[in-house]
């Protein structure tokens, strides 16, 4: 971004610079351990490159940055490359001034037609979360010969042993069923870049807009009602969208004074103006994208599958199939370590099939999963 500055006092001249807002998420966590939840904090950062009319740099040109708020003041000099920056500035209206041996002086301050803009990065970053999963997990199946039907043998399991081709097994004693336990060690981030217009009361007018583009990652969402994991063997596949991200949101407002009553444009008899001057107009309109939808499913701890040549060979029921006495399907683990209690199974897709019901896809489509 460049700052221009005329060769002559008279002459007028451009200035463009740029806020970067930044989170020094990166030293905190150097300087401290993670604790529970986040910790942020924002401070602003103005650079910009002094030049001539013709683009040559000037070297050695004082500026000041004049803080509109508090009224100070912080002055640094040009580079050899023209370059100049402030550090560590709290994110809030300023008014620069450049100036040069030999040169006039120049300030910019303000966006035209009253506008202000700000323009912000807001970040945190969250560690020792709560994460949930199961213990005693299902680590093999018993099979009985006579009805085929399955019984889960557990970590606990006393005594279980699971069939195979060469062993018949035991069903053992299951004395606990699976076991919910939470635990530290999630972890999530949020990135935003934030962004306010607003045009100063002026006129009787007064107009505002914001936008956020954010974005809400981790393995947890920093709730003591974690869900639980659907891979109770390696948590960090949990990794994904927060239940509170938001990617897109938007905000705008306006407020209008009316020009009825006294001391304003149009101003009546005393009693005209009681009962109609004093009135504003105004609204706000919101808009955000949706949250994400996670769509669990209950599948039974274990499945039935049809035996290698028979004729129902290869598929898949929720019970045993006997033909004539003889058991025709094999007990197996739907899923590895279990986790029927929790609710926590995720369905595959169904390539090819829309996810959605309707135009507006407001409804989940379940031939999708």
């Amino acid at each position: 971004m460049k700052v221009h500055v005329g060769n002559s006092a008279k002459q007028l001249a451009c200035f463009y610079t740029k806020l970067i807002f930044r989170t020094f998420l990166a030293g905190l966590l150097l300087l401290a351990p993670c604790l529970h939840g986040a910790a942020q904090t924002s401070l602003a950062r103005i650079t910009g490159t002094i030049t001539d009319t013709s683009g040559a740099v000037v070297r050695s040109a004082t500026v000041i940055a004049h803080n509109e708020q508090t009224g100070e003041d912080r002055t640094t000099v040009s580079s050899d490359a023209g370059t100049f920056v402030f550090f560590s500035l709290s994110p809030t209206q300023y008014t620069l001034h450049a100036s040069a041996k030999g040169f006039g002086n120049i300030e910019f301050s303000k966006l035209p037609a009253k506008f202000d803009l700000m323009i912000a990065y807001l970040g945190s970053v969250g560690c020792n979360l709560f994460l949930r999963s199961i213990t005693n997990t299902t680590t093999g199946v018993y099979q009985s010969p006579t009805t085929g039907a399955g019984t889960a043998i557990r970590q606990l399991t006393v005594g279980g042993v699971p069939t195979t081709s060469t062993t018949p097994g035991a069903p053992g004693t299951n004395r606990f069923a699976e076991i919910d336990y939470k635990k530290s060690g999630g972890a999530d981030s949020y990135s935003s870049l934030q962004s306010t217009l607003q045009r100063r009361f002026h006129a009787g007018l007064l107009i505002g807009a914001q936008y956020t583009f954010a974005k809400k990652l981790g393995t947890s969402s920093r709730s003591n009602e974690a869900t639980s994991a659907q891979n109770p063997y390696d948590l960090r596949t949990e990794f994904g969208r927060g239940t509170n991200d938001i990617r897109n949101y938007v905000n705008a407002t306006v407020l209008y004074d009316l020009p009825l009553g006294q001391g304003k444009r149009y101003s009546f008899s005393r009693p005209v103006n009681v009962v109609f001057g004093g009135f504003q107009v105004g609204g706000v309109i919101n808009a955000r994208t949706g949250l994400p939808i996670d769509v669990p499913i209950t599948r039974p701890d274990l499945a039935y599958i049809g035996n290698v040549g028979s004729a129902i060979g290869g598929q898949v029921f929720s019970s045993p199939v006997l033909t004539a006495g003889v058991v025709q399907t094999t007990a197996v683990v739907n899923v590895p370590g279990g986790g029927n209690s929790r609710n926590v199974r995720r369905p595959n897709v169904v390539q090819g099939v829309s996810k959605y019901l309707g135009s507006r896809g407001q409804f989940i489509n379940p031939a999708a999963f």
